[in-house]
């Protein structure tokens, strides 16, 4: 797919409320990959599959409303707009934030 091979070149997440083995968020979890994946969803540890486990915030609405806040807020701070925004920094920042609020 032309997708697979330009994804390395967009700077995204996905925010996904459906994080169990057959959930319907599954394919898109994988093809951002895992590592800019957010479960916001309130599901029980053993739904979820292990490579979302440790990226979840819950809250549905609240968990997004979170992170969208918490990404405007730095995006609005930051000062070199150049290379990736959402790097693993930034990532565990959103997901403390998203799971503090």
């Amino acid at each position: 797919r032309e997708w697979k091979q330009r994804r390395n070149y967009l700077d995204m997440i996905y925010l996904g409320d459906d994080g169990r083995e057959h959930g319907n968020d599954l394919d898109a979890f994988r093809e951002v990959g895992w590592d800019r994946s957010i479960l916001v969803a309130d599901l029980k540890s053993g739904d979820i599959i292990p490579s979302l486990q440790h990226r979840q915030v819950g809250g549905y609405t609240r968990g997004t409303r979170a992170i969208l806040d918490r990404i405007n807020s730095l995006l609005a701070t930051r000062s070199n707009t150049n290379g990736s925004f959402f790097t693993q920094d930034c990532m565990n920042s959103l997901l403390k934030y998203a799971r503090e609020v």
